[in-house]
């Protein structure tokens, strides 16, 4: 260990660097990689909205902030204390191999069964359309009654728009462009690995150590719900990026105070918002800390502060106004939908801001008042928190049972683990158990202790800005999902909401309580401390990676893309697709209208003259009508004329990890194969 490394573990105020700085620059390279993601997303994002995306101009749009964020990390690095570079180099290695295994096995998820296959039939149709809107109106489809598809609305005649927020689909469309479909697939790997990076930057500054910090992205790495959104295109991935990126230059910002760092710290995590309706909860839980970082500096500070806080909202403002128009006119019925929710947290934001303001104007008399047991009231804080967290891990699941709106589709999995059936239960009261069955006891009783510490830590008036701001994102937003997460409960499906911003918080803070730890026990033996201290990071690691073990390979729609790429080839360009379905829950058409690139509309039970009309109608138009659907039966029955049926190549399901409501996964869904059959529809 350096010399300044002991000098900071000990208490002492760090040099500023003056030469090279490994820790500058990794810091550096994962701000760039994720504003360049964000630019040339929230570009595309707007480009589509006007129906004129193109990839190299979303490239082009996205150069200035680009270009802003290289002056500014190379130019003025972070300032970071002199730790080796010895543990970065073997963080960053496990990142690499985090980020190389799940690469290696990505889903394919093309046909629209659940979110990540909305995002990919969204990102095709944006880099083959130009457009957030399929215009059918002037086609033969326009004219027929089609039945709902998954993910999409239908706004006009024969005309669809796709659900979700879509800052992801428009970065995902110029890698599409660019580099085909296979690293597409592979996009979330590594978006997921500069997160976990970014996140490991921010625990050696909660922690002050680097080499106890690497268990932070350690424990993820092997964790199921980062393998989960890291091998399949979930919006959570991007948003954990964002999020964790966004927090270095915002720290670096409050420590100057430096308006170019606010500026992309607001880019950053601004564009979270564009990716995700409940983003808006990280802003929920970090806005009272810019609103009292500004209100309580001193006198002579406060204008430079304000300019700050001003070039956060000044970046946030693009990617936030762009995805809120994304949101409101571009997403069918979606919004409207969530209205209820996005309304809630809405409210939620401007009530913390009020009582944040509030909060500062009343902090010099409360300081008086509070000042004699502040001691005291820090510790009953801390325990306090202990508690609640306490009651939400055991005692909730006894005595409550949680409801939500009905859902069938749970209803088979109640069955499954011999529970009673009731399509209204949410299973919401075992969410913090959630946790424990991903990251083990041992971890979550840490996190657990480390909110308690940095709690008492926060009141009393000695903890970091890092160790503030991951409590509150940790502590507001978990406390937010773990009460009502508003998801399907189903496991590892339900994972995905604390996957961005809650379980990573979780598992800084439970490395900050082994920080405190190392620290209690600075008096034992050198040798001593560190075997115990190493011992315990280690079966931190272990209890998430024996819970991944049994379904490491999962991935869902193993093969579906060669599926969908077999049926476009053959059916070409001037094709026209009505698809029937029988037995498939993942509804066929939006897949094959976005990688096919050619009209399509889901009938129920058409008839040969329905057909053959719309034949006669396409042919005009010079196109040739085709049934599609995933019964060779069902999809016979049109063969006019003795026309040959043409089955696709198989895609498999085999490696789909099991979906479970009392349990953590064990094993993989035994899912048969699926193939597309196609035959021409002849004209009248």
């Amino acid at each position: 260990m350096t010399e300044e490394a002991v000098r900071v573990r000990r208490g002492e105020r760090a040099k500023a660097p003056t030469a090279f700085s490994p820790w500058a620059a990794a810091e550096g390279v994962v701000v760039f990689a994720a504003t360049a993601v964000a630019a040339i997303g929230t570009a595309g994002l707007a480009l589509a909205i006007l129906g004129s995306y193109s990839t190299w101009l979303a490239v082009l749009l996205a150069v200035p902030p680009g270009a802003f964020c290289a002056v500014v990390v190379i130019r003025r690095p972070a300032e970071w204390p002199g730790f080796g570079w010895q543990p970065l180099l073997f963080a960053v290695a496990i990142v690499l191999a985090a980020t190389a295994f799940w690469a290696m096995r990505p889903s394919q998820h093309v046909l629209v069964n659940r979110d990540a296959g909305s995002y990919t039939t969204t990102a095709a149709l944006i880099e083959s359309t130009g457009s957030l809107r399929v215009e059918g109106s002037d086609t033969p489809f326009a004219g027929v009654e089609a039945r709902p598809e998954g993910a999409t609305y239908v706004v006009g005649p024969g005309e669809y728009e796709f659900q979700f927020n879509h800052l992801l689909p428009a970065a995902l469309a110029p890698v599409l462009d660019v580099l085909g479909e296979r690293a597409m697939f592979r996009f979330p790997s590594v978006v997921v690995g500069v997160g976990l990076l970014a996140l490991y930057l921010l625990s050696v500054r909660a922690t002050r150590r680097p080499w106890l910090s690497v268990v932070v992205p350690a424990v993820l790495a092997v964790s199921l719900p980062m393998l989960y959104i890291a091998r399949d295109t979930f919006s959570e991935s991007l948003a954990f990026m964002l999020l964790w990126c966004g927090m270095l230059p915002a720290l670096a910002a409050l420590r100057g105070p430096r308006w170019d760092m606010g500026a992309l710290a607001g880019l950053l995590i601004g564009s979270t918002i564009a990716v995700r309706v409940d983003s808006l909860a990280y802003l929920v839980a970090t806005v009272p800390l810019l609103v009292f970082w500004v209100g309580r500096g001193r006198e002579s500070d406060i204008r430079q502060r304000f300019g700050v806080a001003v070039a956060m909202l000044a970046g946030a403002a693009v990617p936030g106004v762009v995805g809120w128009i994304d949101l409101q006119w571009f997403s069918g019925n979606y919004a409207s939908d969530l209205a209820t929710q996005i309304t809630q947290l809405r409210m939620a934001l401007a009530g913390a801001f009020v009582v944040s303001v509030l909060a500062v104007w009343m902090a010099p008399a409360a300081r008086r008042w509070i000042q004699p047991v502040r001691a005291r009231l820090a510790l009953g804080c801390g325990l306090a928190v202990v508690l609640v967290l306490s009651l939400l891990w055991f005692v909730r699941p006894i005595v409550m049972e949680t409801t939500y709106d009905p859902s069938p589709a749970l209803t088979g999995y109640q069955a499954a683990e011999g529970i009673e059936v009731d399509p209204s239960r949410s299973h919401y009261e075992n969410s913090f158990e959630w946790m424990e069955w991903y990251f083990g006891p041992l971890v979550v009783s840490m996190a657990v202790a480390g909110f308690g510490i940095t709690t008492t830590r926060v009141v009393s008036g000695r903890a970091g800005r890092e160790e503030l701001l991951l409590l509150a994102i940790g502590g507001a937003v978990g406390l937010l999902f773990w009460w009502r997460p508003s998801i399907f409960a189903d496991q590892p499906w339900a994972s995905r909401r604390f996957s961005p911003a809650v379980y990573p918080a979780c598992v800084a803070m439970a490395a900050l309580a082994l920080s405190w730890v190392s620290g209690a026990l600075r008096s034992a033996p050198d040798l001593t401390r560190r075997a115990l201290v190493g011992t315990v990071a280690g079966f931190m690691v272990l209890a998430p990676l024996a819970t991944t073990w049994p379904v490491r390979w999962g991935r869902t729609q193993a093969g579906y893309a060669v599926m969908l790429d077999s049926l476009c080839e053959h059916l070409g360009s001037d094709a026209a697709v009505v698809t029937v379905e029988a037995r498939s829950p993942k509804p066929v058409a939006p897949g094959v209208r976005a990688w096919c690139n050619v009209p399509t509309a889901a009938l129920d039970d058409p008839s040969q003259e329905e057909l053959t009309e719309l034949a006669d109608e396409w042919s005009e138009q010079g196109r040739t009508l085709w049934v599609v659907g995933d019964d060779h039966a069902l999809v016979a029955q049109f063969a006019d004329g003795g026309a040959d049926l043409f089955e696709s190549a198989p895609g498999v399901g085999q490696q789909a990890i099991e979906r479970t409501l009392l349990r953590a996964p064990e094993e993989y869904r035994d899912d048969e194969t699926l193939s597309l059959w196609a035959v021409p529809v002849a004209p009248g």
